[in-house]
Protein backbone atom coordinates (compact mmCIF):
# COMPACT_ATOMS: atom_id res chain seq x y z
CA UNK A 1 0.00 0.00 0.00
CA UNK A 2 1.83 3.14 -0.94
CA UNK A 3 0.41 6.90 -1.30
CA UNK A 4 2.94 8.83 -2.95
CA UNK A 5 1.05 8.33 -6.32
CA UNK A 6 -2.43 9.79 -5.33
CA UNK A 7 -2.44 12.75 -7.86
CA UNK A 8 -0.91 13.39 -11.13
CA UNK A 9 1.91 15.31 -12.64
CA UNK A 10 1.58 19.07 -12.58
CA UNK A 11 4.18 20.26 -14.85
CA UNK A 12 2.67 23.47 -15.48
CA UNK A 13 1.36 24.35 -12.57
CA UNK A 14 4.82 25.46 -10.53
CA UNK A 15 2.54 26.74 -7.57
CA UNK A 16 0.32 23.58 -7.28
CA UNK A 17 -3.08 26.06 -7.73
CA UNK A 18 -3.38 26.75 -11.20
CA UNK A 19 -5.05 29.88 -11.75
CA UNK A 20 -5.31 30.90 -7.99
CA UNK A 21 -4.80 34.37 -7.60
CA UNK A 22 -1.51 35.41 -5.64
CA UNK A 23 -1.42 38.65 -4.36
CA UNK A 24 -2.65 39.64 -1.07
CA UNK A 25 -5.46 41.71 -2.41
CA UNK A 26 -6.85 38.42 -3.80
CA UNK A 27 -7.08 36.96 -0.20
CA UNK A 28 -10.55 35.35 0.79
CA UNK A 29 -12.06 37.55 2.69
CA UNK A 30 -11.37 36.91 6.40
CA UNK A 31 -14.14 35.69 8.74
CA UNK A 32 -15.50 37.92 12.17
CA UNK A 33 -13.06 36.10 14.14
CA UNK A 34 -9.90 37.42 12.11
CA UNK A 35 -10.76 41.07 11.85
CA UNK A 36 -8.09 41.83 14.97
CA UNK A 37 -5.81 38.82 14.08
CA UNK A 38 -2.42 39.12 12.67
CA UNK A 39 -1.30 37.68 9.61
CA UNK A 40 1.42 35.82 12.26
CA UNK A 41 -1.33 34.68 14.80
CA UNK A 42 -3.68 32.98 11.17
CA UNK A 43 -0.73 31.91 9.71
CA UNK A 44 -0.04 29.80 13.18
CA UNK A 45 -3.53 28.86 13.76
CA UNK A 46 -3.61 27.32 10.26
CA UNK A 47 -0.50 25.38 11.02
CA UNK A 48 -1.33 23.49 14.03
CA UNK A 49 -4.59 22.74 12.48
CA UNK A 50 -3.03 21.41 9.09
CA UNK A 51 -0.04 19.62 11.67
CA UNK A 52 -2.95 17.81 13.07
CA UNK A 53 -5.14 16.88 9.65
CA UNK A 54 -1.59 15.47 8.51
CA UNK A 55 -0.70 13.38 11.63
CA UNK A 56 -4.59 11.97 12.69
CA UNK A 57 -4.81 10.87 8.66
CA UNK A 58 -7.16 13.35 7.43
CA UNK A 59 -4.37 14.14 5.06
CA UNK A 60 -3.04 11.46 3.30
CA UNK A 61 0.98 11.07 2.34
CA UNK A 62 1.60 12.22 -0.78
CA UNK A 63 -2.00 13.97 -1.72
CA UNK A 64 -1.50 16.98 -3.31
CA UNK A 65 -2.22 20.17 -1.03
CA UNK A 66 -4.41 23.15 -3.15
CA UNK A 67 -4.00 26.80 -1.52
CA UNK A 68 -7.60 27.46 -2.54
CA UNK A 69 -8.79 24.19 -0.94
CA UNK A 70 -6.97 25.21 1.90
CA UNK A 71 -7.78 28.73 1.97
CA UNK A 72 -11.40 27.65 2.58
CA UNK A 73 -10.73 24.83 4.57
CA UNK A 74 -9.04 26.70 7.27
CA UNK A 75 -10.88 30.08 6.94
CA UNK A 76 -7.60 32.07 5.74
CA UNK A 77 -6.06 33.92 2.81
CA UNK A 78 -3.37 32.49 1.13
CA UNK A 79 -0.42 34.48 2.65
CA UNK A 80 -1.03 32.66 5.91
CA UNK A 81 -1.55 29.44 4.09
CA UNK A 82 2.04 29.58 3.06
CA UNK A 83 3.62 30.55 5.83
CA UNK A 84 1.96 27.55 7.61
CA UNK A 85 3.08 25.28 5.04
CA UNK A 86 6.61 27.11 5.12
CA UNK A 87 7.02 26.32 8.63
CA UNK A 88 5.72 22.49 7.74
CA UNK A 89 8.38 21.80 5.29
CA UNK A 90 10.64 22.89 7.44
CA UNK A 91 9.11 20.13 10.04
CA UNK A 92 9.26 17.87 7.48
CA UNK A 93 5.42 17.54 7.52
CA UNK A 94 5.11 18.81 3.65
CA UNK A 95 7.08 18.97 0.73
CA UNK A 96 7.44 21.41 -2.05
CA UNK A 97 7.82 20.59 -5.48
CA UNK A 98 8.42 23.36 -8.48
CA UNK A 99 6.29 21.21 -10.47
CA UNK A 100 3.65 19.90 -8.38
CA UNK A 101 3.28 22.52 -5.45
CA UNK A 102 3.33 21.61 -1.77
CA UNK A 103 2.24 17.98 -1.02
CA UNK A 104 1.76 15.56 2.53
CA UNK A 105 5.31 14.11 2.75
CA UNK A 106 5.39 10.43 1.57
CA UNK A 107 6.50 7.94 4.00
CA UNK A 108 8.91 5.25 3.95
CA UNK A 109 10.12 2.28 5.96
CA UNK A 110 13.80 4.52 6.49
CA UNK A 111 11.30 7.24 7.71
CA UNK A 112 10.16 5.86 10.03
CA UNK A 113 13.31 3.37 11.50
CA UNK A 114 14.96 6.79 11.56
CA UNK A 115 11.60 8.24 13.27
CA UNK A 116 11.96 6.21 16.21
CA UNK A 117 15.60 6.02 16.42
CA UNK A 118 15.76 9.70 16.82
CA UNK A 119 12.75 9.63 19.50
CA UNK A 120 15.01 6.81 21.12
CA UNK A 121 17.73 8.92 22.08
CA UNK A 122 15.51 12.53 21.93
CA UNK A 123 13.40 11.31 24.38
CA UNK A 124 15.12 8.88 27.15
CA UNK A 125 17.42 11.97 27.02
CA UNK A 126 15.00 14.12 28.38
CA UNK A 127 13.67 11.39 30.57
CA UNK A 128 17.03 11.65 32.25
CA UNK A 129 17.24 15.64 32.31
CA UNK A 130 13.11 15.77 33.62
CA UNK A 131 14.34 13.16 36.22
CA UNK A 132 17.08 15.70 37.87
CA UNK A 133 15.59 18.56 37.11
CA UNK A 134 11.75 18.17 37.05
CA UNK A 135 11.15 17.66 41.16
CA UNK A 136 8.07 16.92 42.41
CA UNK A 137 5.43 18.65 40.68
CA UNK A 138 6.53 17.15 37.11
CA UNK A 139 6.29 13.79 38.94
CA UNK A 140 3.18 14.47 39.33
CA UNK A 141 1.94 15.43 36.15
CA UNK A 142 3.51 11.72 34.87
CA UNK A 143 1.50 10.17 37.45
CA UNK A 144 -1.62 11.91 36.67
CA UNK A 145 -1.19 11.56 32.54
CA UNK A 146 -0.45 7.94 33.36
CA UNK A 147 -4.16 7.43 35.44
CA UNK A 148 -5.33 9.17 32.51
CA UNK A 149 -4.34 7.06 30.29
CA UNK A 150 -5.25 3.63 32.15
CA UNK A 151 -8.76 5.23 32.23
CA UNK A 152 -9.31 6.24 28.70
CA UNK A 153 -11.38 3.51 26.40
CA UNK A 154 -9.34 0.81 24.53
CA UNK A 155 -7.04 1.90 21.66
CA UNK A 156 -8.78 0.59 18.72
CA UNK A 157 -11.74 1.26 16.74
CA UNK A 158 -11.48 -1.99 14.21
CA UNK A 159 -8.47 -1.59 12.66
CA UNK A 160 -7.04 2.13 13.39
CA UNK A 161 -6.16 3.65 16.83
CA UNK A 162 -8.40 5.77 18.49
CA UNK A 163 -7.72 9.13 18.21
CA UNK A 164 -8.76 10.36 22.07
CA UNK A 165 -6.67 6.96 23.15
CA UNK A 166 -3.83 7.99 21.03
CA UNK A 167 -3.47 11.73 22.32
CA UNK A 168 -3.31 10.46 26.16
CA UNK A 169 -0.98 7.77 25.08
CA UNK A 170 0.87 11.12 23.65
CA UNK A 171 0.70 13.03 26.60
CA UNK A 172 1.78 10.41 28.71
CA UNK A 173 4.92 10.25 26.54
CA UNK A 174 5.23 13.73 26.37
CA UNK A 175 5.05 14.26 30.32
CA UNK A 176 7.82 12.28 30.57
CA UNK A 177 9.91 14.63 29.19
CA UNK A 178 7.68 17.78 30.18
CA UNK A 179 10.25 18.76 33.21
CA UNK A 180 13.43 18.67 31.27
CA UNK A 181 14.28 22.19 30.99
CA UNK A 182 15.04 22.56 27.85
CA UNK A 183 12.66 24.00 25.13
CA UNK A 184 14.70 23.17 22.09
CA UNK A 185 14.49 19.25 23.34
CA UNK A 186 10.85 19.42 23.68
CA UNK A 187 10.51 21.26 20.12
CA UNK A 188 12.71 18.43 18.41
CA UNK A 189 10.35 15.86 20.40
CA UNK A 190 7.15 17.31 19.56
CA UNK A 191 7.85 17.52 15.91
CA UNK A 192 9.16 13.58 15.98
CA UNK A 193 5.98 12.35 17.69
CA UNK A 194 3.61 14.35 15.33
CA UNK A 195 5.62 12.12 12.69
CA UNK A 196 5.51 8.96 14.42
CA UNK A 197 1.85 9.28 15.01
CA UNK A 198 0.74 9.56 11.68
CA UNK A 199 2.30 6.09 10.83
CA UNK A 200 0.97 4.37 13.52
CA UNK A 201 -2.32 5.67 12.50
CA UNK A 202 -2.46 4.75 8.69
CA UNK A 203 -0.71 1.57 9.69
CA UNK A 204 -1.49 -0.23 12.97
CA UNK A 205 -3.60 -3.01 12.36
CA UNK A 206 -5.69 -4.80 15.06
CA UNK A 207 -2.74 -7.06 15.88
CA UNK A 208 -0.83 -3.95 17.14
CA UNK A 209 -2.53 -3.57 20.50
CA UNK A 210 -3.73 -7.22 21.18
CA UNK A 211 -0.62 -7.21 23.52
CA UNK A 212 -2.28 -4.42 24.84
CA UNK A 213 -1.87 -5.53 28.54
CA UNK A 214 2.47 -5.68 27.97
CA UNK A 215 2.03 -2.47 26.58
CA UNK A 216 0.16 -1.01 29.70
CA UNK A 217 2.58 -3.14 31.70
CA UNK A 218 5.60 -1.37 29.58
CA UNK A 219 4.20 1.94 30.79
CA UNK A 220 3.60 0.94 34.61
CA UNK A 221 7.34 -0.05 34.61
CA UNK A 222 8.67 3.17 33.64
CA UNK A 223 6.77 5.13 36.05
CA UNK A 224 7.57 2.84 38.93
CA UNK A 225 11.48 3.41 37.52
CA UNK A 226 10.80 6.98 37.84
CA UNK A 227 9.28 6.80 41.08
CA UNK A 228 12.53 4.93 42.18
CA UNK A 229 14.89 7.30 41.34
CA UNK A 230 16.33 4.87 39.16
CA UNK A 231 17.40 6.92 35.79
CA UNK A 232 18.82 4.15 34.02
CA UNK A 233 16.30 1.56 34.39
CA UNK A 234 13.79 3.77 33.56
CA UNK A 235 15.64 5.32 30.30
CA UNK A 236 16.39 1.74 29.53
CA UNK A 237 12.96 0.81 29.62
CA UNK A 238 11.65 3.92 28.10
CA UNK A 239 13.94 3.45 24.85
CA UNK A 240 13.40 -0.51 24.86
CA UNK A 241 9.38 0.11 24.88
CA UNK A 242 10.03 2.63 21.73
CA UNK A 243 12.26 -0.15 19.95
CA UNK A 244 9.23 -2.43 20.56
CA UNK A 245 6.77 -0.26 18.78
CA UNK A 246 9.16 0.40 15.79
CA UNK A 247 9.23 -3.47 15.15
CA UNK A 248 5.35 -3.75 16.13
CA UNK A 249 4.67 -1.31 13.15
CA UNK A 250 6.74 -3.33 10.64
CA UNK A 251 5.48 -6.73 11.59
CA UNK A 252 1.66 -5.32 12.38
CA UNK A 253 1.53 -3.99 8.62
CA UNK A 254 3.70 -5.49 5.80
CA UNK A 255 2.26 -3.82 3.00
CA UNK A 256 2.42 -0.11 4.27
CA UNK A 257 5.29 0.36 2.49
CA UNK A 258 4.68 -1.27 -0.24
Amino acid sequence: MTYDKLDTDDRNDPDGDRGSPDSAGSEVAAGPDDAGRSQRTRAADVQDRLRADIAECRLLPGQRLHLDQLSQKYGAGYSPIREALSHLAAEGMVTLSAYRGYRVTPISREDWLDILAMRRHLESLGLAMSMTHGGVDWLDEVRMRFAALEEAEPPLDGERLKVEWDHSHQEFHRSLISGCKSPWLLRFADTLAAQSARYLRLGLASRFLQGNRRHRQEHAAILAAIVEGDEDLACALLRNHLTRTSKTLLTASPDLFG
